[in-house]
């Protein structure tokens, strides 16, 4: 007010802006104000709406304590979490993810999707990438990073977008490192390769006797075909 009698004028007037107010009893609470000068027989009056905001401040400071609870929540998820924009840049990525591909996060503001897709699934991912972006739910998407130093890294999750009045915001994912379990895979098919081309007959049983797997070979010395022997008793007339 000393402003505004001195100049005529105050940054504050004619704008809505929040402060506190003091009750009879003393205590404080929140509120928004506006600050209206008019000028009425050429006298000079400021008109004041004050509006308590406690509960519009105390639903702030919820949203805040979830959003932070949530931040919690997937700084310390074991999956890689990350959320990426239309044209392909990262909006954020969690501990995990950074963890287990290695980018700092100086690196990740140079980088898009694409740049840590191993160049294997580039073509793929693209495709995956377009239809996402145009609001397709796809559940399980699998496909292959590429860390800082240069490994794949085998992972499998679901992607979904964040839509804002009909547009895409980003796109959310979710991912579980499975690099593990496909080398083990690729080792059992690599074992199975070796079982069915060998020359030997190779023959698996259950504790029962029933026969569980039957190779080439034990097709070509028993004369029997794997899809009429599994399942039976197994052939040593003394077994």
């Amino acid at each position: 007010m000393r402003d505004y009698r001195a100049r005529g004028e105050h940054e504050l007037a004619g704008k809505v802006f929040e402060t506190v107010s003091l009750r009879a009893d003393g205590t404080e609470f929140p509120v928004e104000m506006s600050l209206n000068p008019s000028r009425s027989q050429g006298r000079l009056f400021l008109t004041s709406i004050i509006r308590d905001i406690s509960e519009r401040k105390k639903m702030e400071l919820e949203v805040l304590e979830r959003e932070e609870q949530f931040r919690d929540l997937f700084e310390n998820a074991n999956d890689m979490i990350q959320a990426v924009t239309p044209d392909g840049k990262f909006l954020y990525v969690n501990r995990a993810w950074k963890k287990t591909l290695g980018y700092t996060e100086g690196e990740l503001e140079n980088l898009t999707i694409f740049d840590v897709i191993h160049p294997d699934k580039v073509d793929e991912c693209r495709e995956l990438f377009r239809r996402v972006m145009s609001g397709e739910n796809i559940p399980i998407i699998e496909t292959a990073f590429i860390t800082a130093d240069g490994e794949k890294v085998f992972v499998e999750g679901n992607v979904n977008v964040k839509m804002s009045n009909g547009t895409v915001e980003y796109s959310r994912a979710i991912f579980r490192d499975v690099t593990e379990r496909m080398k083990f895979q690729r080792e059992l098919e690599r074992m199975a390769s070796i079982v069915e081309s060998a020359g030997d007959a190779i023959v698996s049983y259950d504790l029962d006797g029933r026969i569980m797997d039957w190779n080439r070979g034990a097709e070509e010395i028993y004369g029997y075909g794997a899809d009429e022997i599994k399942g039976k008793k197994c052939l040593h007339p003394h077994g």
